[in-house]
């Protein structure tokens, strides 16, 4: 398959999520794992890790931290989620319907080697999704999906570097953004896809970059911005036009596009990734950073 080209530099930093564990992380993990031996999950390593840094914030932590867990795995039941990616990208001409109107993909890699989300959000046509069926169920499945294919990539780079990688770097392109943006077609799955990001994709982000942000966006932002976690809301930038000096502190200018003041040229580029059914299939069948269901004897 074609995989993320990693275009690292000689002095890249490792991702700060692949530190040692703290005294405090080993025990409420090792709490975790007490209290979900006896469950019908298999859950991985990674995931205890994952979730265990989550809440570090929460004056309640192990309590918040084990009802999150058991909250995420039982959602994956509930939506089958095995099955919704499998229906979803089995659908090709639907899932390329979809992304046209409103374009996403992976381009390579942060300097820690986190995996690079572009989606643009200025682009998306709310009333042709719709003129075409598409729901806000059918957009929050299309970002379930997005984020399952996302956690295979970074368990993948996990593997090849033999550093924990579970965070990712979004770029979200705001060039186009207007009133079609600003209804309720648009915003309430919007805002449906960053409860479900924040519920049960807990601590994934590592810094997201909102550019190209027109004023009225910055405008809608003060609204937006409620729904978001205050620590995730730290890792935020919002940005004009003039961003890609901020952004090249995290990303080599090799792994940007040039449409965003890079030296990638798209259109030739190897590490775009776009993700099919076949692709995520062989991925999944070499990485399980999600917990899975026990076998029965």
């Amino acid at each position: 398959m074609a995989e993320v080209e990693e275009k690292h530099d000689e002095n890249e930093a490792e991702p700060e999520e692949s530190a040692d564990l703290t005294e405090v992380e080993q025990e409420l993990i090792d709490k975790l794992k007490r209290e979900f031996e006896g469950k019908e999950w298999e859950i991985s390593d990674d995931l205890y890790v994952r979730f265990a840094r989550a809440f570090a914030t929460e004056e309640n932590r192990d309590q918040v931290t084990i009802e999150a867990l058991d909250a995420a795995m039982k959602w994956r039941d509930e939506i089958k989620i095995d099955e919704l990616v499998e229906r979803r990208l089995g659908d090709v001409e639907r899932h390329e319907s979809y992304a046209k109107n409103w374009p996403f993909y992976f381009h390579g890699v942060d300097r820690q080697g986190h995996p690079v989300w572009i989606e643009q959000m200025g682009l998306a046509e709310p009333s042709e999704l719709i003129k075409l069926g598409f729901t806000g169920d059918d957009v929050l499945d299309f970002h379930v999906v997005a984020q399952e294919q996302n956690e295979k990539l970074k368990e993948e780079l996990s593997k090849k570097r033999n550093l924990l990688t579970y965070q990712h770097v979004a770029i979200i392109d705001m060039q186009g953004f207007g009133k079609k943006h600003m209804s309720k077609q648009f915003l309430t799955p919007a805002k449906q896809c960053i409860e479900m990001l924040q519920t049960y994709y807990p601590g994934t982000l590592y810094r997201m970059y909102i550019v190209n942000a027109p004023s009225v966006f910055r405008k809608v932002w003060t609204v937006v911005k409620r729904w978001i976690d205050p620590v995730a809301a730290t890792k935020i930038r919002v940005l004009g036009e003039d961003f890609i000096e901020i952004m090249k502190e995290d990303i080599n200018p090799s792994n940007i596009p040039e449409i965003y003041g890079g030296n990638c040229l798209i259109e030739d580029c190897t590490c775009t990734e776009w993700m099919t059914y076949t692709k995520y299939k062989k991925l999944h069948k070499r990485t399980r950073s999600w917990g899975r269901k026990k076998k029965q004897l």
